[in-house]
Formats: C-alpha cells, structure tokens, sequence
C-alpha cells in the first residue's frame, strides 16, 4: 500500500484547491490519501468537506512559527506512516491528469528523493539561501553529479529509516536556521541543500510533471502545477478551475 498525502496552510482557499485536486481522482483508489492541516485550518468544517471528497485530514500538532513552512516534511508523525512503501507529497495547487498509482512505478534508489529537475543552476534565489552558498568543493561535486535546483511541490520517497532521517535533518536545519534571527520565505532551498550535498536526488518525476502549465494545452499523463507564491491563491484557484473545466470534463 502506497501514501499520497498534501500539506494546506495559510489561506482557506487552499482547502478549495485540494477538493479540486480531489474531484478529478477515481473513487476507491489503491493508495490513501491524507491531508496535513495547520492548526488554523483545521477546523470541524473543513475536515467534513475533506473527509467527503475521500480525504483523510490529520492535525499537525502545534509547535512553533516556523512550522507552518516545513510541515510537509512532518508525514512520518501521521499515525500507521509505518504501513505504507512509497510516499507522493503533492503541493495543494497540483491538477493530476493522469492516475497518480502510475508514479509509484517510478524507479530510484530508496534513499534518493525523487523530484522533479527545475534549473540547471542550483545557487539561484529559489534553491539556495544567499548567506550559505555552496563552496567552490560543493559546486564541482554537484556539476560531477549532474544535479542543479529541483522543486519541492512534487516528492516521490521510499518510507524507510533513512528517509525518516533525511527530513528530520531538514527540520532541524530550518529550526537552527530561523532561531538564528534569520528569515526564509519558502522550504525548497532547505530540501535542496540537503539532498544535493548527499547527491541523493533523483530526477524522476520530471517527465511526469508540468511546471507553469501554458493555458491552451492539454498535457495528457502529467500532474500540472500551478506555481505562485502564497498571495496568489485566488489566481491560481480560477486558474486550476478553468483548466478543468476545459481540459479534464470538471
């Protein structure tokens, strides 16, 4: 049995983008689906409204500031985690046209992440943090792995020991990170320091995923990704709703 799980916080309208997502999966599928809420979501009417499109919503317990940008690497803290072999986190502004059990087929090495490649160049402002650059050592080692910046919407992992540790480390990192005084708008530089020093990332997933969907395009067997930043959920919701409506009979 396989794991796909999301993680909503921030706006509301985010619950209206899962249920999107939700709507266009076949019913009975051979996975579980779970939803990670920030504490301020969880609410007895949003989890109604999951629980109705065949979600499973489960609360994260509140801890600090910080959390409500890492959560998403808390999925070994979901009760009977232990029970699955794979894991698919999908970002909440994900349309699949396609059936997620087939990306369970993708092959890596179980403790390799499997992503989807984004930029050749992993020191730009989205994967790297400008006050912790990659060494000159760390740079050729990269190059020598073919490994640049990936986006952290879309994860494929094995649920193991070492996986466990991968994203506890990456808790830890963002938790010494931020109670330095310092600032971090999004995880994915966090998640992309981690694994690229490791060169345990794989690239998987990238034929199976479209970034900034051209509007007019159908992308037949891809989960498409309405990327933004989180003030542009009301954009991307319409956006997402028009693209199903056109393209996925929604």
């Amino acid at each position: 049995m396989n794991l796909v799980y999301s993680y909503v916080t921030g706006k509301a309208i985010y619950i209206d983008t899962m249920l999107l997502m939700a709507s266009l999966l076949p019913q009975d599928p051979p996975y579980d689906f779970v939803v990670l809420l920030d504490e301020k979501l969880d609410t007895w009417w949003n989890r109604r409204r999951l629980r109705r499109a065949g979600l499973t919503p489960y609360r994260l317990p509140y801890r600090t500031q910080w959390d409500r940008w890492f959560n998403k690497f808390r999925v070994f803290e979901y009760i009977g985690v232990e029970a699955y072999d794979k894991i698919l986190y999908l970002d909440s502004d994900i349309l699949a046209n396609l059936p997620l059990e087939s990306l369970f087929a993708v092959d890596f090495p179980k403790d390799h992440l499997c992503v989807v490649h984004e930029v050749d160049d992993p020191t730009g402002d989205y994967w790297s943090l400008d006050d912790q650059p990659y060494s000159d050592d760390e740079l050729v080692f990269l190059e020598r792995h073919g490994l640049g910046g990936f986006n952290a919407g879309t994860m494929l992992l094995h649920q193991n020991t070492a996986m466990r540790r991968h994203f506890a480390d990456i808790l830890e990192f963002a938790r010494e990170y931020l109670a330095s005084g310092k600032t971090a708008l999004t995880d994915q530089p966090f998640v992309n320091y981690h694994f690229n020093r490791l060169a345990a990332v794989n690239y998987g997933l990238t034929p199976h995923v479209r970034l900034w969907p051209e509007h007019d395009e159908a992308y037949p067997d891809r989960l498409i990704h309405f990327l933004g930043g989180p003030g542009d959920a009301k954009r991307k919701y319409q956006e997402m709703r028009k693209y199903a409506r056109r393209f996925m009979n929604q």
